[in-house]
């Protein structure tokens, strides 16, 4: 017997624009429209983004501080422009209802609020390793000998924090994840 199972790539694809039932011919077509937009002005901005930086790179010589201070900008402005587009995609999304869950029963929706609780408990502790590491590498190589990794992983006021703000987002997103379960029975 055949397995049914989606490819790694719709998998992937429903993942990144949070589409949790099926990939039907609707929803493809929205994606693949929506992609090819966001294609262009992706490909626009990084060529351009990329071009001022190496010229401004040129102009200063590479001296040591302009050239930080050129490419600390730029990783600025491209995580601007990734938050920016990652925004734009999910008010489209959600525009299009693409991103709905249908349930027509009260087992289906118990089974889809426990699959959605899963995975937002999953990105969550994801988002607090992901940026918790970040700024563990970022603190250490600022600060140099002064502080060992241990030290960094182990304050306990910057733990404290990045898990009030991961719980927070992670909350946050269980929100906005529940309202996308459309109940089409009567409790």
């Amino acid at each position: 017997m055949k397995n049914n199972r989606e490819s790694l790539y719709v998998r992937y694809l429903r993942f990144f624009y949070g589409i949790e039932g099926p990939l039907d011919e609707y929803r493809e077509e929205a994606i693949n429209k929506l992609a090819g937009k966001l294609f262009l002005v992706i490909w626009n901005y990084f060529t351009l983004s990329t071009t001022a930086v190496w010229i401004a790179l040129l102009v200063t010589y590479f001296t040591s501080k302009a050239a930080q201070l050129i490419v600390l900008w730029w990783f600025g402005a491209n995580a601007l422009a990734i938050m920016t587009i990652g925004t734009y995609i999910s008010l489209k999304i959600h525009k299009l209802k693409i991103d709905r869950i249908d349930v027509s029963n009260q087992m289906e929706y118990h089974a889809a609020l426990k699959k959605m609780k899963r995975a937002v408990l999953i990105q969550g502790i994801f988002l607090l390793l992901a940026t918790r590491i970040s700024q563990i590498i970022y603190e250490f190589l600022s600060y140099g000998n002064d502080k060992s990794i241990v030290e960094l992983i182990l304050s306990p006021v910057n733990n404290l924090i990045f898990l009030g703000v991961t719980a927070l987002v992670t909350i946050g997103n269980y929100i906005t994840k529940r309202r996308k379960i459309d109940r089409e029975y009567h409790e």
